[in-house]
């Protein structure tokens, strides 16, 4: 921007010329300093690029400019020196016989493209005025320029400067201030405030979506490298305790008549590390892991031959990782850890398999159900329960893995239906779903349900929905389902003490009748 001292300057130096019935080269050379010339050159033509940014500065380019067309610039026939700059521009408000304005028409010189002559309608003053006052929507030139696709940026700081529109200007049109009252011109603004809030937000929203898309297309990228990698990777568990080989009901192929055991297996945060002060006591690595892991085995077949049940679902409820570089899946907190990333991917997998493999020799069929991840590691987690399920494919006869890629992962048992969920996404969710129903989360569930046709395709009470992440089990009773959270193998972190009552550790388990009645259990603290 050209300061207000260089326009008077100017103005003084071309009226002194046109004064002295000199030409520009003459009145220069009488002057002692050589450089006279190309100096007040220049500065004219600063002031005639530049974009006046108040009425008074563009009163005093529009001076310039006519006095520039009454300078003679040289008698010479070599014609240097300036160009020819351009006469005022012309503007003109249109109306009709009854004195209403119904436009607004324009003559504009430019140096390159001939004049831009032109009328603009009411609705686009409205936009013109409106968008790029700051007490309208306070748009950028830019941001502005492009609800008018027919013009240039440049043509559109043209036709602003010329109407005198800028950004301390009343951000209403001639017209409007010509038709309504101050009461409704008050009115009008609010309401265009609010306009351009929810403009804002969808915009914000858009941005949001883009980054949240770009992340999605790089961990899909990061999954593809991956792909080849994770089909041959070899994990030895020799030194792992071997199980008991029970099998019930061994020759009954068709598994008719037989309880299924369901194990809500959640929240390993392998890697995790707690505090030397926080209130619990909880030596947590690779040792304790295996032998919670190994008791938990010899407590499943003492169930097992209780009920005597044949097929076995174990559901993996996310967070079986703790995060990759001490930080959680959205880079919001560091969290202190005793395994590398590299260390607590190789551990998962070398005890995930070994547990698995010990499921599969005592049952006649397992079911492993994974959400896709949970929120502490987000996509690395997502990779270790694909490389789990390569090496399970490839093992295993009598086990099948199931990993979806939605939040709910849909378990059918009998006539049950069983919506399997961390509790909260990598990405999007804020607040995760609660330890017990309250009436947001009861609405946003009551919708899914809805949605997705689920209230009407199954039985009041044969709807269960089972989430992890809190830590800590918790069970509420609808009418149409019934909203349980599981304990966790690894207990208390530093933030569930702080946070939720604690429970220690343990796994939260749900034995289906032959009759298909329901009776869940804990083990706890083994």
């Amino acid at each position: 921007m050209v300061r207000k001292s260089t326009y008077t300057k100017v103005i003084d130096f071309l009226n002194n010329i046109v004064k002295s019935n000199s030409t520009f080269i003459e009145y220069c050379k009488s002057n002692s300093d050589k450089n006279c010339y190309n100096i007040w050159r220049n500065k004219i033509n600063k002031i005639l690029n530049d974009i006046p940014t108040d009425a008074h500065i563009l009163k005093l380019q529009d001076e310039i400019i006519n006095l520039c067309n009454k300078v003679n610039y040289s008698n010479r026939k070599n014609k240097e020196i300036l160009k020819e700059f351009p006469s005022p521009d012309s503007k003109e408000i249109v109306r009709d016989d009854n004195g209403t304005i119904i436009g607004y028409r324009f003559n504009i010189k430019r140096k390159v493209g001939g004049p831009l002559v032109g009328t603009l309608s009411r609705d686009e003053m409205d936009r013109l005025c409106s968008l790029f006052s700051r007490y309208g929507a306070d748009l950028t030139l830019a941001q502005t320029a492009l609800d008018f696709p027919q013009y240039s940026l440049d043509d559109i700081s043209r036709i602003k400067r010329l109407f005198l529109i800028f950004k301390y200007s009343c951000p209403f049109a001639p017209h409007e201030i010509d038709e309504h009252t101050e009461e409704e011109l008050h009115n009008i603004a609010i309401e265009r405030k609010k306009n351009n809030l929810t403009r804002t937000l969808e915009k914000d929203q858009l941005r949001d979506a883009q980054k949240i898309n770009l992340k999605l297309a790089q961990e899909i990228e990061e999954l593809k490298s991956w792909k080849d990698t994770l089909s041959n990777i070899k994990v030895d568990i020799s030194g792992l305790p071997k199980s008991t080989v029970i099998k019930v009901q061994e020759n009954d192929s068709d598994l008719i008549g037989c309880s299924t055991l369901m194990i809500n297996l959640s929240d390993l945060h392998i890697g995790a590390k707690l505090s030397s002060d926080c209130l619990y006591k909880n030596d947590w690595n690779e040792k304790e892991l295996v032998r919670r892991l190994n008791v938990l085995y010899k407590r499943i077949t003492d169930i097992q031959l209780t009920c005597k049940a044949s097929v076995c679902y174990l559901n993996l409820l996310g967070d079986m990782l703790d995060g990759m570089d001490n930080m959680t899946a959205r880079r919001d907190h560091i969290m202190p850890q005793n395994m590398d990333n590299k260390e607590q991917f190789n551990v998962f997998l070398k005890v995930m398999i070994w547990f698995i493999s010990n499921l599969g020799n005592s049952f006649e069929k397992v079911f492993v159900n994974s959400v896709p991840n949970g929120n502490h590691t987000g996509a690395p987690e997502y990779f270790a329960i694909v490389a789990l399920k390569y090496a399970i494919d490839s093992k295993f006869k009598n086990v099948t893995m199931n990993i979806p890629d939605k939040f709910f992962t849909k378990v059918n048992v009998g006539e049950h239906l069983f919506l399997l969920c961390h509790g909260k996404d990598s990405t999007f969710m804020k607040k995760p779903l609660p330890l017990h129903l309250t009436n947001d989360s009861k609405v946003w569930l009551d919708n899914y349900l809805i949605r997705e046709g689920i209230v009407n395709n199954y039985t009041p009470g044969h709807i269960h929905i089972i989430k992890g992440d809190l830590h800590t089990a918790g069970f509420d009773d609808t009418l149409q389902y019934d909203y349980r959270n599981c304990l966790s193998l690894f207990g208390d972190s530093d933030y569930s003490q702080m946070n939720y009552s604690s429970n220690g550790y343990g796994v939260s388990y749900s034995v289906i009748t032959n009759e298909g009645n329901i009776i869940n259990g804990e083990f706890k603290n083994f």
